[in-house]
């Protein structure tokens, strides 16, 4: 498993746009990332954080997205097993 700030680069697409468009959304999905987490450790709180994530996932070319699939299905399952412990 790769540290955060390290992508792969799938094959067939080139280091330049494709690693630049990764990156750009890859540092978006940790900031939505790190608002659902104090999110999740401040209950009370009103937070955009949902809104933002989705908002992030839709509009992002599927390009973009599959290298840091990973990194998104492990902090939402995360995320989920946390708020929902019954699932655990």
């Amino acid at each position: 498993m790769m540290g955060e700030d390290a992508m792969e680069v799938p094959e067939g697409s080139s280091n330049g746009d494709d690693a630049a468009e990764s990156s750009v959304v890859f540092s978006r999905l940790k900031s939505c990332c790190l608002e659902l987490l104090d999110l999740l450790q401040n209950p009370k709180k009103q937070s955009p954080a949902l809104s933002h994530l989705l908002h992030l996932l839709r509009s992002s070319p599927p390009e973009a997205l599959q290298p840091l699939f990973e990194y998104v299905l492990l902090r939402y399952c995360i995320s989920m097993m946390i708020a929902t412990p019954a699932y655990c």
